[in-house]
Formats: structure tokens, sequence, C-alpha cells
């Protein structure tokens, strides 16, 4: 999911880092980023990139997560 530029993840550097070198893949750094026991979830794409629909389907489910609910 990562290489085909849906969202943003942890991983051990030694399994990306032919990746970051060749730049398919872009390191994020943020100090406000704190770890507790809430697990966030943000999803986010390239500007213009095209999403398969397995990709589009989760994408749309992931980006509505902070919609209310419509189910009882």
């Amino acid at each position: 999911m990562l290489l085909a530029g849906l969202g943003w993840g942890g991983m051990p550097r030694h399994w990306v880092i032919d990746d970051l070198a060749s730049g398919k893949l872009v390191e994020l750094a943020s100090t406000s980023w704190k770890s507790d026991r809430m697990l966030s979830i943000s999803v986010a794409k390239r500007k213009g990139a095209e999403l398969q629909p397995a990709s589009d389907w989760l994408w749309q489910r992931l980006a509505g997560l902070d919609e209310p609910s419509t189910t009882p």
C-alpha cells in the first residue's frame, strides 16, 4: 500500500532503504506525533494519483471515518 501511494506507515528502515534511496518512498518526520494507546488513522495520497478499484474503495472508507455513522 505504501508503494502504491496510499497513505503512510511505519516500516523498519532496513526494509525500505532502497525505496527511500530511489524516491519511491519519502520519509515523513514530525516531532508532534506521539505514541499513546489511542490509534489514530490518517489517509493521504499523492495529488493526481490514480487508485485501483480496491484501493479507491479502501480510501473512501478510511477517509470517511471521521463522519458520523448512519448506522443505528
